[in-house]
């Protein structure tokens, strides 16, 4: 039996501006494996305040899920381009720019929004850290666009582990800190400047085993 819709379906969501059009085509058979294909319309996506537009998204489902898409993001200076791929061997984007940029200066403008060379030691750090992540396949597209939405004050990947993790300032003077292998392993943070150079800080983690441990710190600093 052959599936093909008239009109564009429409998913209503939050994210969508105004919504995430599609076709679908498939083909359902008891003598043969389903397959169906799903071409997303151009659109828009939302999320705290930064906007990425869709520019082509197809998925193809034939024993196998498949994708390909590319999606653009405008920053000051340029125009980000991310190409996404899922094939048999798995998720990849490449990230590219028109004017052309080199992929340090791309992440350096999508997280702090200047040129790597503009950057401090530290954020260059996040910087290299992000890339790192990308190439690893340990950070994959969406995540990275929702950490690149946030008000980021550092990140880090642990290579050994593929642990990814960042820290984001939040209302009220707090700081948060997320970190993922994006499989097994997650922690968050939160921690908070009491006065003077004392610091609170809460965490809980989950580490590869399923094991949880949490800790809570009333930390006094200083520099030398």
């Amino acid at each position: 039996m052959d599936i093909e819709s008239e009109k564009p379906i429409q998913i209503l969501y939050d994210l969508f501006k105004p919504s995430a059009p599609f076709q679908l085509k498939g083909r359902v058979s008891s003598s043969e494996p389903a397959r169906f294909n799903i071409d997303f319309q151009p659109m828009a996506i939302e999320y705290m305040k930064r906007r990425a537009e869709v520019d082509f998204l197809r998925v193809k489902f034939e024993k196998a899920l498949l994708a390909d898409g590319r999606l653009s993001i405008k920053r000051t200076d340029c125009t980000i381009f991310a190409t996404i791929k899922k094939t048999v061997d798995g998720t990849s984007f490449q990230l590219t720019s028109e004017p052309a940029f080199d992929e340090g200066d791309i992440v350096a403008m999508l997280l702090f929004n200047e040129r790597a060379s503009d950057l401090d030691d530290s954020s260059k750090r996040s910087v290299e850290d992000t890339r790192q992540a990308v190439s690893r396949k340990s950070l994959g597209f969406f995540s990275f666009f929702v950490l690149a939405s946030t008000p980021v004050e550092s990140v880090a990947y642990d290579p050994t582990t593929r642990v990814y993790s960042a820290r984001v300032r939040l209302p009220g003077g707090f700081s948060a800190t997320v970190g993922s292998d994006w499989d097994k392993t997650q922690e968050v943070g939160l921690m908070k400047r009491l006065g003077g150079k004392w610091i609170l800080s809460v965490g809980s983690t989950t580490n590869s085993d399923g094991v949880s441990s949490q800790e809570s710190m009333v930390e006094w600093w200083n520099r030398y």
